[in-house]
C-alpha cells in the first residue's frame, strides 16, 4: 500500500507563471474586444450610429450580467466559471469573425454574447450560458 505525499510548496509555485500568463492573455484578449468590435462595425458599415449600437450593446450586456456573476460564481466556483467563460468568449469571438459579414442583427446578438463573457475589473468573470 502506498502513502500519498503533499506536493511540495515548489511544485505549486511552478504552476503561478502559467497562470499569470494565461490570465494576462485573457485580460488583454478581453479589452481589445471592446474595440475592435466596433471597429469591425465601423469598417463593414461606415455608419457611426452603427458603431454606437454595437458598443452599447456590448456594454449593457457587460453591465446587466455584472448583476448575476457575483451569485453564479459562487454557486459553481471560480474554477469552473473562469473555465466556461475563457471557452464561451473563445467561440463568440470566433463566430464574430467568421460571421462579420451576415448581418447587423447577427453581430449585435454575438456582441452581447461577448459583452457578457467579459472579464470584470474585480477578477470575476460571468458565463454566456445558462446553468
Amino acid at each position: 500500500m502506498s502513502v500519498a505525499t503533499p506536493k511540495s510548496p515548489w511544485r505549486r509555485r511552478a504552476a503561478i507563471p502559467g497562470l499569470v500568463a494565461a490570465e494576462a492573455i485573457s485580460v488583454i484578449g478581453g479589452r481589445m474586444s471592446f474595440l475592435a468590435i466596433p471597429w469591425l462595425v465601423l469598417v463593414t458599415t461606415g455608419s457611426p450610429v452603427k458603431v454606437g449600437v454595437v458598443a452599447g450593446a456590448e456594454t449593457l450586456a457587460y453591465v446587466l450580467s455584472g448583476v448575476l456573476a457575483a451569485p453564479l460564481q459562487d454557486r459553481i466556483g471560480s474554477r469552473t466559471t473562469s473555465i466556461v467563460s475563457d471557452g464561451a468568449s473563445a467561440v463568440v469571438m470566433g463566430a464574430i469573425a467568421l460571421t462579420g459579414q451576415l448581418g447587423f442583427g447577427v453581430l449585435i446578438v454575438l456582441s452581447m454574447l461577448a459583452g457578457c463573457c467579459a472579464r470584470r475589473p474585480t477578477g470575476r468573470r460571468t458565463t454566456c450560458s445558462s446553468r
